[in-house]
């Protein structure tokens, strides 16, 4: 039990720094620019990924999945720093994560 509560204070304190990390760094995003594009914008990388896989242009295709990836991180944090969290994020971020993860580890597949 002891090491079950330290790798769980140690986890929780690993997302505390990310948090207040990343609220410094959002506080420069342009305030047109909220959680819900960032959201959209991860939806549009899948798809270049995905047609690079097939084109065996994996370098190319990591560098999409990855911009997705780290799309992935802020869009939570700038949504909780601007009090912009909405049913319809919540649904938007589920949906890209499944897009994004989902449809490109079937395509590596294929």
């Amino acid at each position: 039990m002891k090491v079950i509560d330290r790798a769980d204070n140690f986890l929780s304190g690993v997302l505390k720094f990310k948090e207040c990390w990343l609220k410094k760094f959002l506080r420069f995003t342009p305030e047109w620019l909220t959680p819900d594009h960032l959201s959209l914008t991860r939806i549009g990388c899948a798809f270049p990924a995905i047609i690079f896989i097939f084109e065996n242009r994996f370098l190319t295709a990591f560098i999409f999945f990855g911009a997705g990836a780290l799309l992935d991180l802020l869009d939570g944090p700038l949504a909780r720093l601007r009090s912009q969290e909405t049913l319809r994020g919540k649904f938007l971020d589920i949906f890209a994560d499944k897009v994004l993860g989902g449809l490109t580890l079937i395509a590596i597949y294929l």
